[in-house]
């Protein structure tokens, strides 16, 4: 049996970027994702996309991510406009008095999560399972800690 100190189930953008940020931590982690990146392609473009702010890209920078990202596609924003269908809500808000050329980048959601799978794939006390079959977790009412048992 394998014993880990966090198990990260998903290895999307969200469950990476936690990988990431406990990349110094010493702890062991196993992180669960059945269908990993395949790489990314600037030939193949991707309609899922993140309008990330500049404190996000600033924290893949910090995480090590942000400069395979910045080298690949992005596209910088300067003004949002943000409505509600069928409603009168809406925001707006751009650079004018901030003192910044740009809000953030707009960034393919699978060239964030190739660039933090490259990174997280870099340490050693990380383990990928990337097996097809579903996880069971055990978790008694008692317990702090979890059991986690391959379904084969």
């Amino acid at each position: 049996m394998k014993t880990f100190d966090v198990v990260i189930i998903g290895g999307g953008m969200t469950g990476l970027a936690l990988a990431a940020a406990l990349q110094s931590s010493g702890l062991s982690i196993a992180i669960i994702e059945s269908n990993p990146p395949k790489g990314f392609s600037l030939e193949q473009f991707s309609p899922r996309v993140s309008a990330l702010n500049l404190a996000s890209s600033q924290w893949l920078e910090e995480l090590g991510a942000w400069q395979r990202i910045a080298q690949q596609r992005v596209a910088p924003y300067d003004a949002m406009y943000v409505w509600e269908r069928d409603s009168f809500a809406k925001i707006e808000f751009n650079t004018q008095g901030l003192g910044v050329p740009q809000l953030g980048h707009i960034v393919e959601n699978e060239l964030i999560r190739q660039a933090l799978w490259e990174r997280v794939a870099q340490q050693k006390h990380m383990k990928f399972y990337s097996e097809p079959n579903p996880v069971r977790l055990f978790a008694p009412l008692a317990a702090l800690t979890f059991k986690i048992r391959w379904i084969l």
